[in-house]
């Protein structure tokens, strides 16, 4: 999904660079610089018993570990701090869910286990 945003974010400046052009290369280095920030910048962490996600410069709330009702592979296409279609649902209260997508989703969930065993897993991970 990046591809589709860097491939043309970086033609547009090499063409910039070629032609010497100087707006049409500030706004695309400035929208890259943006999505390389959300892109790579997007990240989990557990934060004594919360469960606090990034993406890029976006905080999103953090989640009690012992709300977490369960957490179940995805394929959404929803907005979320998620930079890949391989992803989890954290479903946590009756209708509250947050999509992530962590390099290790075994080690992601385990971590939470370790802190609440009640979290019902669903799905191959």
């Amino acid at each position: 999904m990046g591809l589709f945003l860097f491939v043309p974010l970086t033609s547009l400046l090499v063409d910039a660079l070629l032609n010497k052009g100087g707006l049409t290369f500030v706004l695309p280095l400035v929208i890259l610089a943006l999505v390389s920030w959300l892109w790579f910048g997007t990240r989990y962490l557990i934060k004594g018993d919360k469960l606090v996600a990034w993406a890029g410069f976006i905080p999103y709330p953090p989640v009690a570990i012992q709300k977490i009702i369960r957490i179940k592979p995805t394929r959404s296409f929803i907005a979320a701090p998620a930079c890949s279609m391989d992803r989890l649902l954290v479903q946590y209260g009756t209708s509250d869910y947050i999509i992530v997508s962590p390099k290790d989703k075994q080690g992601f969930v385990q971590a939470l286990l370790a802190r609440n065993q009640n979290i019902e897993v669903q799905g191959d991970l």
